[in-house]
């Protein structure tokens, strides 16, 4: 059975550029160059992350140029996971890493936690689908993350649609 292939993006949420310059080169050598770097934006639809990460949070996305097969996507989420570990501070986070995916239908991303509306990968990796390719846009679906919603972000997952 052939699995169709995902664009491969990564989500950086963190408050010093450093780590995010730091995780930013090992995703290349790990996934690839960057075919798309997005602008820093700030992270302020939530206090979420406040406490184990501090205030004042930046999220960038990175597109690389490697495709992946729906079915082994879950090894960027797994990768990730190790990464944000490794470069934890007293078993405090300095960057989330949310690794996802797009295709011509949608973009999905990938969790450690299990919920109504998220696929079971492997290994304790789920995966959702975060919003739908139509009407020449990203649409939102209910479970859409705040930050997901509106336009923030739709430049940079459209020159990623074009990519892919």
């Amino acid at each position: 059975m052939t699995f169709p292939h995902y664009g491969l993006f990564f989500g950086l949420l963190y408050q010093d550029s450093d780590i995010c310059q730091k995780i930013s080169h090992r995703i290349y050598q790990e996934f690839g160059d960057a075919v798309f770097t997005s602008q820093e934006f700030s992270y302020d639809h939530t206090d979420y992350y406040c406490e184990e990460m501090g205030s004042n949070l930046k999220k960038r996305f990175i597109f690389v140029n490697q495709s992946i097969p729906a079915d082994q996507i879950y090894i960027a989420k797994t990768w990730s996971v190790q990464q944000e570990a490794a470069y934890s501070i007293e078993n405090q986070r300095q960057i989330n890493i949310d690794p996802g995916g797009i295709n011509a239908h949608q973009l999905i991303l990938l969790s450690t936690k299990n919920y109504c509306h998220r696929i079971p990968l492997r290994d304790n990796i789920y995966a959702e689908i975060t919003m739908i390719y139509q009407q020449s846009r990203y649409q939102e679906v209910p479970w859409t993350y705040p930050d997901f919603r509106g336009d923030r972000y739709q430049p940079f997952f459209k020159d990623c649609w074009f990519c892919f």
